[in-house]
Parts: structure tokens; C-alpha cells; sequence
């Protein structure tokens, strides 16, 4: 983990690709990685924020 923000979970992975190869695989890994915590029920939860407006009556 590199950094752990207040709506994210910033995680760095270096990996190496040919040249021409480079967006492809960029996408499979993320792919991949969504899948495998979609699997294993990993969820990141982020902040909600809730107003209530009371209006004058």
C-alpha cells in the first residue's frame, strides 16, 4: 500500500512490458485485480456524506 487516502486506497505496481504491449497489458492487470478482489469480496469503502435540509415554517 502506498498511500491510504480519506475515499481511496492507493496501491503501486510495477511491472514490465514491451513497448507496443504496454496499454494492453495495463488493462488486463487492472482487470485482473478488480476481478480477483471482486472475488474475494473485497470492497474500499468510501465516505457518504448526508444533508438534511429543515426548511422555515
Amino acid at each position: 500500500m502506498v498511500r491510504l487516502n480519506e475515499s481511496s486506497v492507493d496501491i503501486e505496481l510495477r511491472a514490465w512490458a514491451r513497448a507496443e504491449d504496454v496499454w494492453e497489458a495495463r488493462f488486463a492487470t487492472l482487470k485482473a485485480v478488480k476481478l480477483a478482489f471482486d472475488a474475494n469480496g473485497i470492497s474500499i469503502p468510501f465516505p457518504h456524506c448526508t444533508i438534511l435540509r429543515k426548511d422555515a415554517a
